[in-house]
């Protein structure tokens, strides 16, 4: 009789601690899949985010197409070609050139753009600092022009317009020289074309000139 008591007890005690053992092992299960889900969200998470970054740096991204075509006139002629990006290993910035015209360093901070088959009609780039004084910068531009003639004036040419942008010019019998100014905060620069009467391409310079555009 005490042996059936002894042996009831072990089996119930048997039964318990099994139950205990599913019961533990059946929490570890379940906390062990809580910290696999809570794994798994977080990286979706990140990826989520990261996703979104990317994207958001992308479009913060100058993304330029290879090429863009450009109206202008010479000698009073509309003419529309295509030019292609090229980029100024010079000054870190691009534009759009047209096939006739060559972009090309002439020192440390400025360019030269100049017609191929007359390398004496060309504009000259700079890019400026945001800090630039304007009205000392008209003031220089002014003396500049004077080299061509003592009459320097403000541009009236429609096309030598742009938002803000100054544009001063002086001429004599076979020269035309034109000083402009971009006063944009982001992007700003000086180009000064120098051209000829007969050679007038300072609408297609211009055009060329708004299309560029600091590496980013």
């Amino acid at each position: 009789m005490r042996k059936l008591k002894l042996f009831t007890v072990i089996w119930i005690s048997a039964l318990l601690l099994s139950a205990c053992g599913t019961n533990d092992a059946t929490k570890e299960q379940v906390n062990e899949n809580s910290a696999a889900e809570q794994n798994l969200q977080d990286k979706t998470n990140t990826k989520n985010s990261s996703s979104e970054n990317d994207t958001s740096s992308s479009d913060d991204e100058l993304i330029r197409l290879m090429e863009q075509n450009l109206t202008y006139s010479i000698n009073g002629k509309k003419i529309e070609e295509t030019a292609f990006l090229t980029n100024s290993d010079n000054q870190g910035y691009s534009m759009y050139v047209l096939p006739q015209f060559e972009l090309t360093s002439e020192e440390p901070m400025k360019d030269i753009l100049y017609l191929k088959e007359h390398d004496e009609v060309f504009m000259r780039i700079e890019l400026l600092s945001e800090e630039t004084d304007w009205t000392a910068e008209e003031s220089n531009i002014k003396a500049q022009l004077k080299a061509v003639s003592n009459h320097v004036e403000e541009a009236k040419e429609d096309f030598l317009k742009a938002d803000q942008s100054a544009a001063f010019q002086a001429s004599n019998e076979e020269e035309i020289m034109t000083a402009v100014l971009f006063k944009n905060e982001k992007n700003p620069l000086k180009v000064t074309m120098f051209t000829k009467k007969g050679l007038d391409y300072r609408q297609a310079f211009m055009e060329m000139a708004k299309t560029i555009e600091r590496n980013q």
